[in-house]
Protein backbone atom coordinates (compact mmCIF):
# COMPACT_ATOMS: atom_id res chain seq x y z
CA UNK A 1 0.00 0.00 0.00
CA UNK A 2 1.35 3.34 -1.10
CA UNK A 3 1.35 7.15 0.84
CA UNK A 4 -1.92 7.94 -1.66
CA UNK A 5 -3.56 4.41 -0.79
CA UNK A 6 -2.98 4.82 3.11
CA UNK A 7 -4.62 8.68 3.15
CA UNK A 8 -7.36 7.75 1.24
CA UNK A 9 -8.01 5.00 3.91
CA UNK A 10 -7.40 6.82 6.39
CA UNK A 11 -9.20 9.99 4.72
CA UNK A 12 -12.81 7.12 4.71
CA UNK A 13 -14.32 7.11 7.52
CA UNK A 14 -13.91 11.21 8.25
CA UNK A 15 -15.25 11.66 4.53
CA UNK A 16 -18.05 9.65 5.87
CA UNK A 17 -19.22 11.39 8.84
CA UNK A 18 -19.57 14.89 6.95
CA UNK A 19 -21.46 13.02 3.72
CA UNK A 20 -23.71 11.34 6.26
CA UNK A 21 -23.86 14.87 7.66
CA UNK A 22 -24.73 16.35 3.93
CA UNK A 23 -27.34 13.54 3.25
CA UNK A 24 -29.58 14.20 5.90
CA UNK A 25 -29.43 17.92 5.95
CA UNK A 26 -29.51 18.67 2.20
CA UNK A 27 -31.30 15.30 0.86
CA UNK A 28 -33.79 14.01 4.23
CA UNK A 29 -33.80 17.75 5.28
CA UNK A 30 -33.77 15.94 8.63
CA UNK A 31 -31.91 17.60 11.55
CA UNK A 32 -32.68 14.29 13.80
CA UNK A 33 -30.71 12.52 10.82
CA UNK A 34 -28.13 14.86 11.27
CA UNK A 35 -27.78 15.27 14.84
CA UNK A 36 -25.51 11.48 15.43
CA UNK A 37 -23.08 13.11 13.37
CA UNK A 38 -22.99 16.66 14.86
CA UNK A 39 -20.71 17.21 17.83
CA UNK A 40 -21.86 17.93 21.20
CA UNK A 41 -20.14 21.17 21.09
CA UNK A 42 -21.66 22.33 17.68
CA UNK A 43 -25.33 21.28 18.82
CA UNK A 44 -25.06 23.55 22.08
CA UNK A 45 -23.96 26.26 19.96
CA UNK A 46 -26.39 25.64 17.51
CA UNK A 47 -29.16 25.84 20.44
CA UNK A 48 -27.69 28.77 22.01
CA UNK A 49 -27.80 30.75 18.79
CA UNK A 50 -31.37 29.87 18.30
CA UNK A 51 -32.59 30.58 21.47
CA UNK A 52 -30.73 33.60 21.90
CA UNK A 53 -32.82 35.75 19.95
CA UNK A 54 -35.71 34.36 21.97
CA UNK A 55 -34.44 34.46 25.24
CA UNK A 56 -37.49 37.23 26.65
CA UNK A 57 -40.18 34.99 25.62
CA UNK A 58 -38.78 32.08 26.39
CA UNK A 59 -37.97 33.17 29.90
CA UNK A 60 -41.58 34.69 30.35
CA UNK A 61 -43.24 31.09 29.08
CA UNK A 62 -41.07 29.57 32.36
CA UNK A 63 -38.40 27.88 30.03
CA UNK A 64 -34.97 27.98 31.48
CA UNK A 65 -32.34 28.77 28.33
CA UNK A 66 -29.48 25.98 30.08
CA UNK A 67 -31.71 23.52 30.04
CA UNK A 68 -33.56 23.96 27.22
CA UNK A 69 -30.06 23.96 25.45
CA UNK A 70 -29.37 20.96 27.61
CA UNK A 71 -32.47 19.04 26.52
CA UNK A 72 -32.10 20.09 22.85
CA UNK A 73 -28.36 18.69 22.20
CA UNK A 74 -29.33 15.04 23.60
CA UNK A 75 -28.58 12.20 21.29
CA UNK A 76 -32.19 11.78 20.82
CA UNK A 77 -34.29 15.37 21.83
CA UNK A 78 -37.32 15.04 23.15
CA UNK A 79 -38.27 18.77 24.70
CA UNK A 80 -41.28 20.45 23.24
CA UNK A 81 -39.13 23.16 21.49
CA UNK A 82 -37.19 20.09 19.27
CA UNK A 83 -39.04 20.88 16.27
CA UNK A 84 -39.13 24.07 16.20
CA UNK A 85 -35.37 24.58 16.66
CA UNK A 86 -34.82 21.46 14.23
CA UNK A 87 -37.41 23.19 11.70
CA UNK A 88 -35.77 26.49 11.75
CA UNK A 89 -31.77 24.75 11.32
CA UNK A 90 -32.53 22.82 8.20
CA UNK A 91 -34.15 25.72 6.84
CA UNK A 92 -31.29 28.15 7.77
CA UNK A 93 -28.98 25.50 6.19
CA UNK A 94 -30.41 24.93 3.18
CA UNK A 95 -32.03 27.99 2.43
CA UNK A 96 -28.02 29.33 2.98
CA UNK A 97 -26.12 27.08 1.56
CA UNK A 98 -26.99 25.87 -2.01
CA UNK A 99 -25.15 22.19 -1.52
CA UNK A 100 -25.86 19.30 -3.71
CA UNK A 101 -24.25 16.07 -2.88
CA UNK A 102 -24.41 14.86 -6.22
CA UNK A 103 -22.34 17.61 -7.88
CA UNK A 104 -19.81 18.31 -4.97
CA UNK A 105 -17.04 16.07 -3.47
CA UNK A 106 -14.08 16.40 -1.01
CA UNK A 107 -10.73 17.49 -1.80
CA UNK A 108 -7.99 14.65 -1.59
CA UNK A 109 -5.73 16.60 0.42
CA UNK A 110 -7.16 16.93 4.45
CA UNK A 111 -5.25 19.21 7.27
CA UNK A 112 -4.80 17.37 10.58
CA UNK A 113 -5.49 20.22 13.27
CA UNK A 114 -4.92 17.71 16.13
CA UNK A 115 -4.75 14.39 16.68
CA UNK A 116 -8.66 14.00 16.87
CA UNK A 117 -9.60 16.89 14.56
CA UNK A 118 -9.60 17.15 11.09
CA UNK A 119 -10.25 19.46 8.12
CA UNK A 120 -12.03 18.56 5.09
CA UNK A 121 -12.82 20.46 2.13
CA UNK A 122 -16.12 20.36 0.17
CA UNK A 123 -16.80 22.02 -3.13
CA UNK A 124 -18.25 21.84 -6.51
CA UNK A 125 -16.82 19.45 -8.65
CA UNK A 126 -15.08 21.31 -11.48
CA UNK A 127 -16.53 20.66 -14.74
CA UNK A 128 -13.31 18.71 -15.88
CA UNK A 129 -14.21 16.55 -13.29
CA UNK A 130 -10.93 16.63 -11.66
CA UNK A 131 -9.84 19.28 -8.75
CA UNK A 132 -6.51 20.22 -9.61
CA UNK A 133 -3.79 20.47 -7.15
CA UNK A 134 -2.53 23.44 -8.81
CA UNK A 135 -5.95 25.18 -8.63
CA UNK A 136 -7.51 27.63 -6.56
CA UNK A 137 -11.32 26.67 -5.61
CA UNK A 138 -14.06 28.66 -3.10
CA UNK A 139 -14.96 25.68 -0.73
CA UNK A 140 -16.88 24.98 2.30
CA UNK A 141 -14.64 23.57 5.36
CA UNK A 142 -15.62 20.83 7.62
CA UNK A 143 -14.19 20.55 10.94
CA UNK A 144 -14.38 17.15 12.25
CA UNK A 145 -13.74 15.44 15.62
CA UNK A 146 -13.29 12.19 16.30
CA UNK A 147 -14.89 10.77 19.70
CA UNK A 148 -14.98 6.97 20.38
CA UNK A 149 -17.76 5.12 19.95
CA UNK A 150 -19.10 7.60 17.58
CA UNK A 151 -16.71 8.18 14.94
CA UNK A 152 -16.01 11.48 13.17
CA UNK A 153 -18.69 13.96 13.52
CA UNK A 154 -18.97 17.60 12.60
CA UNK A 155 -17.62 19.90 15.12
CA UNK A 156 -17.88 23.44 12.43
CA UNK A 157 -18.26 23.98 8.75
CA UNK A 158 -18.29 26.74 7.09
CA UNK A 159 -16.07 28.24 9.22
CA UNK A 160 -12.62 26.55 10.19
CA UNK A 161 -12.52 28.38 13.30
CA UNK A 162 -13.51 26.28 16.59
CA UNK A 163 -16.99 26.88 17.81
CA UNK A 164 -17.46 28.56 21.35
CA UNK A 165 -20.55 28.52 23.36
CA UNK A 166 -22.42 31.57 25.30
CA UNK A 167 -25.23 33.62 24.78
CA UNK A 168 -24.99 34.25 21.79
CA UNK A 169 -21.99 31.42 20.56
CA UNK A 170 -19.51 32.13 18.26
CA UNK A 171 -19.12 30.16 15.12
CA UNK A 172 -17.00 31.71 13.33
Amino acid sequence: MDWDDENLAATAPVVAGASAFIEAIWVQHSLATAWPHVDPLLRTCWAQSWLTPLLPQAQQDGYHPDEVVDQLTLDEPAHSLWEPFARTQVDALCGSFKVSPQTWGFASDRRLIAPDIELLRYLPVPATGAIQADEQYAYMPFLMRYSAPFGWRVLNFVSEHFPQTGWPPKLA
